[in-house]
């Protein structure tokens, strides 16, 4: 076995390198590249692992399988069957949106928290004058929890069918802490 010794020297040291010992470009260059792929692959593999939906009727999940996501602006149409008239509410949260939506409906359901949100209010307005309604769900837009995105959609909402008070604009966010 032919072993190739090269000499580094400088002032004060003298390493000696055996080239058998090092290992070649290539090899050094696979490596990373094996180290890249894995670290991709890992995280393709848990982007396509999240769940975005763990309702028990997933036919019945309120954003069509998205109710799992975080930090979203959402909007809630409420649609008088008997006229068919369309209010609608916009609303944040930096939780999961499944979260907030469990607060809405407790404030649906339950008189004693009727005042909760404008929402609750239009709705139980609307339970005390027997009018049939539906409200309808969707995730507008997903955000960073610190952009006040559901304010900039107040302001830009008409106001004839905006159920949210233009007072909420300059009022602190209770859902983003």
């Amino acid at each position: 076995m032919d072993r190739r010794v090269s000499y580094w020297q400088s002032s004060t040291q003298r390493v000696r390198v055996s080239y058998s010992c090092t290992e070649n470009t290539k090899s050094f260059v696979d490596r990373n590249n094996k180290t890249i792929l894995k670290r991709n692959n890992h995280q393709q593999t848990q982007q396509s692992n999240t769940i975005t939906c763990n309702c028990r009727r997933p036919s019945e999940c309120p954003t069509d399988g998205k109710c799992l996501t975080k930090s979203v602006v959402y909007q809630a149409e409420v649609t008088t069957t008997d006229n068919d008239k369309i209010q609608t509410y916009i609303g944040v949260t930096a939780n999961e949106f499944k979260t907030r939506y469990r607060n809405h409906v407790k404030s649906l359901r339950n008189r004693k928290y009727q005042n909760d949100t404008e929402l609750s209010k239009h709705v139980w307005k609307l339970k005390s004058e027997n009018r049939p309604f539906v409200i309808k769900w969707s995730l507008v837009k997903k955000i960073p929890a610190e952009v006040l995105e559901e304010k900039l959609l107040i302001m830009k909402g008409s106001k004839k069918y905006l159920l949210n008070k233009r007072s909420e604009i300059f009022s602190k966010c209770r859902h983003v802490m």
